[in-house]
């Protein structure tokens, strides 16, 4: 399929996870349309994200990676929200239930930027991440991002689209 306007295709996730392998494998970054809303609002469907390469041993808490599904066997990218032992619970943003715990070796790289409409964004990957972590592991970051919008809709609005 592509876009008119851009010039753009879509690739198959099998063939765009074995490419973004190749290209991680040789140190490089991989930039890439997100697809879908798991991890909106912090990652849009339609923004681009950049995925690095990574060590298992440098992941933590809050950290957004691109892995595949345990059981789907697909790449997703999301949070993760807890860590033992070199396995990862990894969970959408807005999801209600996490993708259940990863191995190191299903890693393929970390989430290093966002860019929606040609503007990078970083709220989600910097300090607040732990935080973000925590609420999503209780199921209480919407309410949470709710309650602030309430109070702070110029702020978040600023940060957030």
């Amino acid at each position: 399929m592509t876009n008119q306007s851009d010039h753009s295709r879509v690739i198959p996730n099998e063939q765009l996870t074995n490419l973004m392998i190749e290209v991680l494998d040789h140190g490089k970054s991989f930039r890439f349309q997100a697809k879908g809303g798991s991890m909106s609002p912090f990652i849009k469907d339609q923004d681009i994200i950049t995925i690095k390469p990574i060590q298992p041993k440098s992941i933590h808490k809050g950290d957004v990676l691109a892995f595949f599904h345990p059981d789907q066997g697909k790449l997703y990218v999301h949070r993760v929200i807890a860590n033992k032992k070199g396995m990862y619970l990894l969970k959408g943003d807005s999801a209600h239930s996490t993708d259940g715990w990863v191995a190191s070796d299903q890693i393929v790289g970390m989430v290093d930027g966002v860019e929606r409409n040609g503007k990078g964004k970083k709220l989600g990957l910097g300090y607040e991440k732990h935080l973000i972590a925590f609420l999503s592991r209780k199921n209480i970051l919407f309410p949470t991002i709710r309650f602030l919008w309430r109070f702070f809709p110029s702020a978040l609005k600023k940060r957030i689209r």
